[in-house]
């Protein structure tokens, strides 16, 4: 039986993403915790509230530039996941 549960579904992940996780294809779940190991080791968390993660250049391609609350890291890190492509599709003649 497929396991059918979104966030360990491998996805395909964009460039930009690949470059901080290191995968072409990983889960969510995969993802944002690689995310999250980046952002400790990279110690991008505002020291008095770590809570708020402050970019580094290479995050800043999925995050923005701007400071960002721990909560809305999810929303945008999704934005570079996709559904993996159809294999073998034939086009019509028409």
């Amino acid at each position: 039986m497929k396991n059918t549960n979104s966030l360990t579904k491998p996805m395909v992940v964009s460039k930009e993403l690949e470059k901080i996780i290191g995968k072409k294809k990983c889960s969510r779940e995969q993802t944002l915790k690689r995310v999250w190991k980046y952002i400790k080791n990279n110690e991008l968390q505002v020291e008095n509230n770590k809570r708020n993660i402050l970019p580094d250049v290479s995050l800043s391609k999925i995050l923005g530039k701007k400071p960002i609350y721990f909560t809305k890291i999810i929303g945008k890190v999704y934005k570079h996941l996709s559904e993996e492509p159809i294999k073998n599709v034939k086009k019509e003649k028409k």
